[in-house]
């Protein structure tokens, strides 16, 4: 009876062990996933408990969204709650995190403050330890921009934006498409510089001369911070009335000005006519010669990159562009910067 009784209390606890070991095996290779984050405010003030909204995803996953808000400068948050942290990306399926997954952060301030309405995106590459940050000690909400506008005149669309304050911002992207496409494409060369830190009125532009008559375009501006985040505005729309001849000659400022290393010159002529373009350096001596030829009325765009009649690269400084056209005759400077 003795060895009956001994083999059946074998039995029955290898029978548990089992049953444990299923029940915890699928855990073992899960991990505790902490994240957190800094956040203030575009001045570097501490928003208040509950200020800030902040929805993060995983990029191959959108659709897993964590909705949460801050605690003063922070937030932190254990990913396991929404998608099972796996250190092991093998083991990972697609709604689950795991080592070299891009996380997503979007934070909007919805306080009805002062700071209402900023907001910035974090992203971020997970890695193998317990917890991490993401983002740097002083990363901050930009204000929206105050106005984001669309013009367009004979052919040229004039954007316009302006900022109240600025913080680390490095300067602006310019995106478009063709209405109802929804495929923006970057269309300045550069970076379009940006003022920092600042707490000044601050006014910017962009001209893009390579649209189409009869269509519609959408424009966005992105934000790049020295922190390496970036938030778009937008889109603004407008439409490209049929073509018409201006009504007088018109010679535009060059863009971008200073520039490196071309600028873009849009002149109009409202009749067909002779037009000569010329840069002059400031000794009065010729430098280049970009337009010698008879045109049909109607606007133009010529561009200059910064190169003599002889095909050198000119020197740091100040230029003059020419335009003869009949009676009309008009000069401009701009400036060169390398």
């Amino acid at each position: 009876m003795y060895k009956i009784k001994s083999i059946n209390r074998i039995i029955l606890t290898v029978f548990v062990i089992g049953l444990l070991m299923m029940s915890v095996t699928p855990g073992w290779s899960q991990a505790p996933k902490h994240i957190w984050t800094y956040i203030y405010n575009s001045d570097g003030s501490i928003p208040a408990n509950g200020d800030i909204s902040i929805r993060a995803y995983l990029q191959k996953y959108p659709s897993g969204v964590i909705n949460s808000s801050n605690v003063a400068n922070g937030w932190t948050y254990d990913i396991n709650q929404e998608w099972t942290f796996y250190p092991n990306p093998d083991e990972a399926g697609l709604t689950n995190a795991t080592v070299g997954d891009v996380i997503v952060i979007e934070f909007e301030n919805t306080s009805g403050g002062p700071f209402d309405g900023e907001s910035n995106v974090l992203t971020g590459v997970l890695d193998e330890n317990m917890y991490q940050q993401i983002g740097s000690n002083n990363f901050s909400l930009p204000i929206e921009l105050s106005d984001f506008s669309a013009t367009e005149k004979n052919g040229i669309v004039m954007l316009k934006w302006s900022t109240e304050t600025e913080t680390t911002n490095l300067g602006y992207n310019v995106y478009r498409t063709q209405a109802g496409l929804n495929q923006f494409e970057k269309i300045n060369q550069s970076l379009i510089p940006g003022a920092g830190t600042t707490t000044l009125l601050h006014k910017y532009s962009f001209e893009d001369n390579n649209v189409e008559f009869g269509k519609q375009y959408e424009y966005k501006i992105e934000n790049v911070n020295s922190d390496g985040s970036s938030k778009f505005y937008g889109p603004v729309s407008i439409s490209i009335d049929s073509q018409k001849l201006p009504e007088k000659f018109e010679l535009s400022q060059n863009y971008p000005n200073p520039f490196n290393p071309e600028t873009s010159i849009n002149y109009c002529l409202p009749k067909n006519t002779h037009v000569t373009i010329v840069i002059y350096n400031t000794l009065g001596k010729i430098v280049n010669e970009l337009v010698n030829k008879t045109q049909t009325a109607g606007t133009y765009t010529v561009t200059w990159d910064g190169r003599s009649n002889t095909g050198t690269h000119v020197s740091s400084g100040m230029y003059f562009y020419q335009i003869n056209a009949e009676e009309f005759t008009q000069v401009k400077k701009m400036i060169f910067s390398k």
